[in-house]
């Protein structure tokens, strides 16, 4: 867990706590992009040349892992809650 967020950049670091905080929360999978998206607003992040965040997809390598785990190489598109994920998520975290 001590891996975990991963990134080089400030905003891959910043968006992969805030995916492990709405992860960590419980937060079904498919509300897992807009969760994350609003906390990196209140955090004051912007895209320079889009008038809307919220309408583009965040993309975090730690989401990408989280991702991953909850099987969405197998299945496609993720829905509902993966226990095992929000474990990994609190664990990473230190919940």
């Amino acid at each position: 867990m001590s891996r975990l967020p991963i990134g080089r950049t400030d905003f891959d670091r910043q968006a992969g706590w805030s995916a492990l905080a709405v992860v960590a929360s419980g937060a079904p999978a498919e509300e897992w992009n807009n969760e994350i998206r609003a906390v990196l607003l209140g955090l004051g992040w912007r895209v320079a040349d889009r008038s809307a965040f919220a309408a583009i997809a965040v993309d975090s390598p730690t989401l990408e892992v989280l991702g991953f785990l909850a099987g969405r190489a197998r299945s496609g598109r993720l829905t509902g809650v993966h226990p095992a994920v929000v474990a990994t998520a609190r664990a990473a975290i230190g919940l």
